[in-house]
C-alpha cells in the first residue's frame, strides 16, 4: 500500500466508502462496516488525524453499528467523529448540532438521561446561536429534550420546553401541520398527568376553524 501515490489511495478508500453506502443502504451491515473500515484505515494513513474526512467515516461506521443494534459501538464511534469536528479550524456548525443530536439519543438508547440531556443541550445551544433558520431541527431538538424530561415525570420542564416547539412551529409550519398536531397531543398527555385535565384543542389553531 506505501507504494500507492497518494492519489491513487485516496481514490480507493473513495471506493471503499461507496461500496461501504451501497452496502448500508441494502442492510448489508457486515459488508458495510468491512468497506468502512477499510477506508478508515487508509485514511489514518495519508490524512492528519484531524481530517473532516475521518469524522464522516466515524459518522458513518457509527451509524451501521446502529443498525446492528451496537449502542455502545454507536456511542464509541460518534464519539470519534465530535472529537475531530471539535478541532476542525472552520466548524461546520450544523453537523457538529447533528452530532451531539446523535450523542444525545444514543446516551438515551443506553439510558443514561444525564448524558442524553448534556448532549441535547449542546445540541441546541449551536443550533440556537448559529442555526436559527433551520427551524425544522430546532423543533426537533426541543421535542427530544421535551420526551426526555416527561419520561423522567419532570411535566413542568417538559411542558416547558414543548411550548418552544409550538413557538416555533407556529412561526413556520402551517396551522394543519402534522408536527403541531402530535405536539398538541403531547401537551395534552402532558396535563393529563400533571392532573390538570384540560382539552388542549380549544387552545390549538387546527381546530378553531370554522
Amino acid at each position: 500500500m506505501k507504494d500507492i501515490s497518494y492519489e491513487n489511495r485516496l481514490e480507493l478508500s473513495n471506493t471503499y466508502h461507496n461500496i461501504g453506502m451501497i452496502h448500508f443502504y441494502e442492510s448489508n451491515n457486515d459488508l458495510a462496516l468491512a468497506n468502512f473500515q477499510q477506508e478508515l484505515d487508509i485514511e489514518l494513513e495519508i490524512l492528519e488525524s484531524t481530517h473532516p474526512n475521518l469524522a464522516v467515516t466515524y459518522h458513518h461506521i457509527a451509524r451501521v453499528y446502529g443498525k446492528k443494534q451496537n449502542s455502545k459501538k454507536k456511542l464509541e464511534y460518534f464519539h470519534k467523529e465530535l472529537n475531530i469536528r471539535l478541532t476542525t479550524p472552520k466548524l461546520n456548525y450544523s453537523d457538529l448540532a447533528a452530532n451531539y443530536h446523535n450523542l444525545s439519543l444514543t446516551y438515551y438508547e443506553l439510558l443514561d438521561f444525564v448524558d442524553a440531556f448534556k448532549m441535547n443541550e449542546e445540541a441546541l445551544k449551536r443550533a440556537c446561536e448559529h442555526l436559527s433558520n433551520d427551524y425544522k431541527f430546532l423543533i426537533t431538538l426541543y421535542c427530544d429534550a421535551g420526551a426526555m424530561h416527561f419520561t423522567e415525570k419532570d411535566y413542568d420542564k417538559s411542558l416547558e420546553i414543548y411550548e418552544k416547539a409550538i413557538e416555533i412551529g407556529l412561526n413556520y409550519l402551517s396551522v394543519d401541520d402534522v408536527n403541531l398536531k402530535n405536539i398538541y397531543e403531547i401537551l395534552d398527555e402532558i396535563y393529563y398527568k400533571k392532573n390538570d385535565l384540560i382539552d388542549l384543542s380549544s387552545k390549538n389553531p387546527m381546530f378553531s376553524k370554522s
